[in-house]
């Protein structure tokens, strides 16, 4: 194997053991990987064919996500946009991470909004955010591509602008 090819193979074979954005052919495919609040396994790649919001809270910055979420899915028609909030767990304590979960689970909507926990913090590691000081918005097109990285509140209109453009698009990944 040359060892060129080698690289992007192990960097692939990375993305895909927990989550990350990974650059295939002039375009940045997202991997992502965990357990939503019921504690069943979650991959991001079911959701292809649709428009993804995939976000970044955790208990500092809740109020706000609160916003983010009202606002995306407010916007949304029925299985148009899929919103993967990435609950982080930071500063809470282990023995209340059952909890956590639990109320994670309790805010998902069937089609709309999954809840998917870090308890760890390796997938705000993976995707380079802190969601104890912001909410990043990730915008993915019907094929898994990054189409747009937002923050909070403050740019949700444009997130949001962007959904439109993908949503209305005639590209549709075909089943």
């Amino acid at each position: 194997m040359r060892p060129k090819f080698l690289t992007k193979l192990i960097l692939v074979v990375l993305a895909l053991a927990a989550g990350g954005v990974v650059r295939a052919q002039d375009r940045q495919v997202v991997y992502l990987r965990g357990q939503d609040g019921h504690g069943r396994a979650f991959d991001l790649q079911h959701t292809r064919g649709q428009v993804v919001a995939l976000t970044f809270a955790s208990r500092y910055t809740r109020d706000e996500a609160d916003k983010v979420h009202n606002a995306l899915l407010n916007h949304s028609a029925d299985g148009d946009l899929v919103v993967v909030n990435v609950v982080d767990f930071m500063g809470i304590p282990g023995m209340f991470h059952g909890y956590a979960r639990r109320k994670a689970a309790e805010h998902d909507q069937v089609g709309k909004i999954i809840h998917v926990v870090d308890e760890d913090g390796q997938l705000r590691r993976d995707f380079q955010v802190d969601p104890g000081k912001r909410v990043d918005i990730f915008v993915i097109d019907r094929e898994g591509a990054l189409r747009g990285r937002f923050t909070g509140a403050v740019q949700v209109d444009d997130a949001i602008r962007l959904v439109d453009q993908l949503r209305t698009s005639t590209a549709q990944l075909t089943r």
